[in-house]
């Protein structure tokens, strides 16, 4: 038996889901998941949204709790079975893995798809006009960005200058943009994209944010945040092919290497 522990935002989770799948494709024992408590924004959502094949048994969670108070305790005892990363000539002998699992090799569009929504008619007015237009979807995430401890790994790398060279390879790209915001802050947004033919999409809060994303999977053009969020938003859009990204995904001086999971027909902007 493996296990992988799902932990962090729904972006993530979204990784570590792709990478059981990973997972599956190269053992013949059973692969579960189980949700470490206290790390997660709202809790585990993938299954609320998402078609995914997933079991996680209530005895397998709380076996994991213990396992979890005692590999604090007794770390070298666990050290043999514990594993953040998969060695590198593949095998995988481990029995708990524990990461987020940022990297292209997991990745497949097609083993993970949105459920289906009832949107409301707001969401169903702006998905039949993205889809109708030559639509370019900008996410802009601030908010828990701009507090600590994010700020340190995420604040000023999308800057107003890198929305802007963006917005400027979309006219370059096609013609007669018609622009979709999304935001966590659409106050800045609207004072600094300076946009002409713009949408400013600011209803979906809450447990309602994953229409945001599911929004953005229909455009032509995506413009991304150094956000998983917004990355799945661009990753599973089977609309268009452009989406522009910040290469620098955190800040240098945090110490957190830049995940390889931009396909290389991305286009990487300095910010």
């Amino acid at each position: 038996m493996k296990i992988v522990i799902f932990q962090g935002g729904l972006g993530n989770q979204i990784f570590q889901y792709l990478f059981i799948q990973y997972v599956r494709k190269y053992v013949s024992r059973i692969v579960l998941g189980v949700v470490r408590d206290g790390n997660n924004h709202n809790g585990f959502e993938l299954d609320k949204y998402f078609e995914v094949n997933i079991s996680m048994p209530n005895w397998i969670y709380r076996s994991f709790k213990m396992y979890e108070r005692y590999k604090h305790r007794l770390p070298s005892a666990f050290q043999d079975i514990y594993i953040t990363e998969p060695s590198d000539n593949g095998s995988f002998f481990q029995f708990v893995y524990d990461g987020y699992w940022q990297n292209k090799k997991y990745l497949n569009r097609g083993l993970i798809s949105f459920k289906n929504f009832q949107l409301s008619e707001k969401n169903q007015i702006i998905r039949n006009e993205m889809l109708n237009t030559n639509s370019v979807a900008i996410h802009v995430r601030r908010g828990d960005y701009l507090m600590p401890p994010h700020c340190h790994l995420f604040a000023n790398i999308c800057t107003a200058e890198y929305y802007k060279s963006a917005i400027s390879i979309c006219y370059k790209k096609m013609e007669n943009c018609h622009f979709f915001v999304f935001s966590d802050d659409m106050d800045w947004a609207k004072h600094n994209l300076s946009l002409e033919n713009a949408q400013y999409i600011d209803w979906n809060t809450g447990n309602d944010s994953i229409y945001d994303m599911y929004l953005m999977s229909f455009a032509k053009i995506n413009i991304i945040a150094n956000s998983t969020f917004s990355f799945w938003g661009a990753y599973l859009n089977e609309q268009g092919n452009i989406v522009i990204y910040p290469k620098r995904w955190f800040n240098e001086n945090c110490g957190v290497p830049v995940p390889d999971i931009f396909p290389d027909e991305w286009i990487g902007l300095n910010s």
